[in-house]
């Protein structure tokens, strides 16, 4: 198992960071991708996207995005973002593994997507 959680990350390396500002994020139930262009970065969750100041602002919001969150807090300073965001992103890898080694076996969708739901809520308790 892995041995740090996302909650953990974020209460070590997030929440006590300051300043912090508090981002609203969109459900996705598709494919979430970056894309970058003439305006910077982008976030497509569907044919929609959300604007990003940096390349690691996107990567952030992505992780929280696939962990099922509706808002983030997020370091402002882009230096520590840039930082933070590829042990990040090496987590939320991990846990996904993980997740799917236990989940795969389950044939049933509706049951499957059921469980990766409370799955996700339980990995993701106490980050808001």
């Amino acid at each position: 198992m892995c041995k740090e959680t996302l909650s953990q990350f974020f209460k070590e390396k997030i929440s006590g960071y300051k300043p912090l500002s508090l981002r609203e994020l969109p459900k996705s139930s598709g494919e979430i991708r970056i894309e970058s262009d003439f305006e910077g970065y982008r976030l497509y969750y569907g044919k929609k996207y959300i604007l990003c100041n940096s390349q690691s602002e996107a990567c952030y919001f992505k992780v929280w995005m696939d962990a099922g969150l509706e808002s983030v807090k997020v370091p402002e300073d882009e230096v520590y973002l840039n930082k933070i965001v590829p042990d990040l992103e090496k987590l939320m890898q991990k846990i996904k593994e993980i997740i799917e080694s236990y989940t795969e076996s389950i044939l049933q969708p509706k049951l499957r997507q059921k469980i990766l739901h409370q799955i996700w809520r339980e990995v993701t308790e106490g980050i808001r």
